[in-house]
């Protein structure tokens, strides 16, 4: 009895001490993480010159289009395809019949080095910001308000998908416009 006793009592040290351990290693570093996603959320808010019900009333008037920059860019380059050119005529004549507030059009790249032009774009950083302008551009030669319009580069510093695959790559290679109504 008294061994049983022994046993039990160290199985319930083991079983407390594990608990510990997972509550240390696992759980306080998520609580802590989504404490500080917490925090920079309420920053943004602000910075943004909104209260934070405010801005989840107005998210059902943000709408975001996600176009592939493969399929409307040459590979490497800010030029626009004719492709590209046809399709962002069509969007825009779509987004001025339905009329915005702002246009923001945030361009990522995926995480391999630029390979042409390396002195126009030294990193994917500033393929990016060309490419954000260039579509800003384009849609203020189509009328578009220059003070309703956003460019915005990411590089590739917010994948969506791992760029450790093609079609990860693929994915991550995008323009993202934000549409403010």
């Amino acid at each position: 009895m008294r061994l049983l006793n022994w046993f039990l009592l160290l199985l319930l040290l083991l079983m407390g001490g594990l608990g510990y351990y997972f509550y240390y290693t696992d759980y306080m570093p998520l609580k802590k993480a989504f404490r500080d996603l917490q925090e920079e959320n309420l920053k943004l808010v602000k910075i943004a010159g909104g209260s934070r019900q405010s801005r989840e009333s107005s998210r059902d008037n943000i709408q975001k289009i996600v176009i592939q920059t493969d399929k409307i860019f040459r590979p490497g380059t800010d030029q626009l395809t004719g492709y590209g050119k046809k399709y962002l005529d069509e969007l825009y004549a779509e987004l001025s019949k339905k009329g915005f507030k702002e246009l923001r059009v945030e361009s990522h790249t995926d995480s391999i080095p630029v390979q042409t032009k390396r002195d126009k774009y030294p990193t994917n950083w500033e393929l990016a910001a060309h490419r954000a302008t260039e579509v800003v551009r384009y849609f203020i030669s189509k009328g578009a308000p220059p003070d309703k319009l956003v460019a915005v580069s990411y590089g590739d510093s917010r994948p969506i998908a791992p760029n450790s695959t093609r079609e990860g790559r693929k994915q991550n290679r995008r323009i993202e416009i934000v549409i403010v109504r």
